[in-house]
């Protein structure tokens, strides 16, 4: 049992969670109810949808993996897990600039060109939560794990809201996924209830938050 809950705790990690939101909504059939299809990813041409899979995969996956490794060897972080609240700060801030930087590069390359707003919305409420997490780490060691299943939730109920025809049973789906990710952390005895709800709240709240109604976060920025 404890395999298959460090098994789930890998395959599901949070880094890895924008990367299966886009595949869930680049590949499964979905209509808006708008005649110009803004917010629609089933429609977008199987080239762009590869180069966008392959781009958060560098600034989400690539980058912040190496970082962590780095952050390692030079003994800033005892272990990838980074179990301990205090080693958590510096990598935080690490996946927070990498999700601006993102966030920054598709805001300037969405403007006037095909691709669907939603798409730089993604990294920016990534960026948001990471330096909300940094903050909630001075009282209190968050699930990393809970937070990032609760972005794909988020992220995953605001794109299908835009949405007049979808395959529904995704949603259901997404929160068992994320429902054995939190069940797992909790097994494994890294986090707490308390650290697990708080995590996950928070991720799907500002993700949803976010992408559903992006022009209040954007006014501030």
């Amino acid at each position: 049992m404890k395999n298959i809950a460090q098994s789930i705790s890998w395959i599901l990690m949070p880094i890895l969670m924008p990367i299966y939101a886009l595949i869930i909504v680049f590949y499964t059939e979905s209509q808006e109810d708008y005649i110009f299809n803004e917010n629609n990813f089933w429609n977008l041409p199987n080239e762009v949808k590869s180069s966008l899979i392959q781009l958060f995969f560098v600034f989400c996956v690539i980058a912040p993996g190496i970082s962590f490794l780095l952050l390692k060897n030079r003994k800033f972080i005892s272990s990838i897990e980074m179990d301990e609240k205090n080693e958590r700060y510096l990598p935080i801030f690490i996946m927070g600039l990498y999700c601006a930087a993102l966030f920054y590069l598709l805001y300037i390359k969405t403007e006037g060109s095909i691709l669907p707003k939603l798409i730089y919305l993604l990294p920016l409420s990534g960026a948001i939560i990471s330096f909300f997490s940094l903050f909630l780490n001075r009282f209190i060691k968050v699930s990393l794990h809970a937070t990032g299943a609760g972005i794909l939730v988020g992220f995953i109920i605001a794109y299908f809201s835009f949405q007049e025809y979808f395959n529904f049973y995704i949603i259901p789906l997404c929160i068992f996924l994320s429902g054995l990710v939190l069940s797992s952390r909790y097994f494994l005895e890294k986090h707490s209830f308390k650290e697990l709800g708080l995590g996950w709240v928070s991720g799907c709240f500002i993700t949803f938050l976010c992408c559903k109604f992006p022009n209040i976060i954007l006014f501030f920025l």
